[in-house]
């Protein structure tokens, strides 16, 4: 059984990175097979226990993650709950590099968060992220230009800011 099997190569200290990728990418595949697929591996222990160390640094671990989260509202629900994927996410999402790896950890953290996001959850992280969001659209903006298309995104940023600080009785 493929996940059995990848369940004991991933327990073990001694398997190299690798083969953790190409064992994480055919999980992957696995459950983007259908939501009963995505199901099982979510209460699977390779999701449960013993992904949670990779997640920081692989990023092919956030995607079957994300994944296993787009198959359906309540499989993103138990995956947020289980892996605490919200504090999880936080520093990823702001982390700052240009090395390959850790911005394409990044990356996939954003991936992720727009499932979550879409889904009505993880909103809480917009409370720790809006600075560095904020921050990072200004930036890119004034890279661009005023041609940029990404000017309208910094009013819609400011609205939601405004709103979600309102909402909650903060300014």
């Amino acid at each position: 059984d493929l996940v059995e099997r990848t369940a004991y190569l991933l327990s073990r200290k001694d398997t190299e990175k690798p083969v953790i990728v190409s064992l994480l990418t055919c999980l992957v595949r696995v459950a983007r097979h259908s939501k009963n697929m995505a199901a099982k591996l979510s209460s699977h222990r390779i999701v449960t226990t013993l992904l949670s160390p990779h997640l920081p640094y692989l990023p092919v671990a956030l995607k079957l993650i994300r994944v296993i989260c787009a198959q359906s509202r309540e499989l993103a629900q138990v995956l947020l709950d289980r892996l605490r994927l919200e504090a999880t996410m936080a520093p990823l999402l702001a982390r700052e590099s240009t090395e390959v790896e850790e911005v394409a950890v990044c990356v996939e953290a954003h991936r992720l968060w727009v499932v979550l996001l879409a889904y009505g959850q993880a909103l809480s992280l917009w409370d720790q992220l809006a600075p560095v969001v904020l921050q990072r659209l200004v930036t890119e903006y004034r890279s661009e230009g005023a041609s940029s298309r990404l000017g309208a995104w910094l009013p819609l940023h400011l609205r939601l800011c405004k709103g979600r600080y309102s909402v909650q009785g903060r300014r």
